[in-house]
């Protein structure tokens, strides 16, 4: 999104829809959450994680797949794998970059079908399969 914000010029007019939808969160409501974001779009993911699991007593389980263009473009990066470290339970991280280094161990390209299927909760009554924050 900031990239074609970037490319505006003074006068140039954007149409924005958003925030869609009104989510509600209660201590246990769901076994799992599976979140996906891009860029800044990660902002909102962070908040809604970082407050989930700050209660001791909710043990909802995270999954949060995270895009972006290089290793530098990540938001965020430090905050994300300190919640990873101090809730190896309940929340996981995987990077995505479109252009990764060689030295690389997360995911390439774009987040894909099997990316999804393999990190996030399948859909069921006490899973929330998929959050998203990114730009279309």
């Amino acid at each position: 999104m900031t990239q074609i914000m970037d490319r505006l010029v003074v006068g140039d007019t954007m149409l924005m829809k958003g925030p869609r939808g009104r989510f509600q969160y209660s201590r246990n409501m769901k076994k799992a959450i599976g979140m996906i974001a891009g860029g800044t779009g990660v902002t909102p993911m962070y908040q809604v994680a970082a407050a989930i699991l700050k209660d001791p007593h909710d043990t909802t389980r995270i999954s949060l797949l995270f895009g972006n263009l290089t290793a530098d473009d990540i938001l965020i990066k430090q905050e994300l794998d300190a919640l990873a470290e101090a809730h190896p339970k309940r929340f996981s991280v995987y990077y995505v970059l479109n252009t990764p280094p060689a030295s690389w161990d997360g995911g390439s390209g774009f987040i894909t079908r099997d990316m999804i299927q393999q990190r996030l909760a399948a859909p069921g009554p006490l899973r929330l399969p998929c959050a998203s924050c990114t730009a279309p």
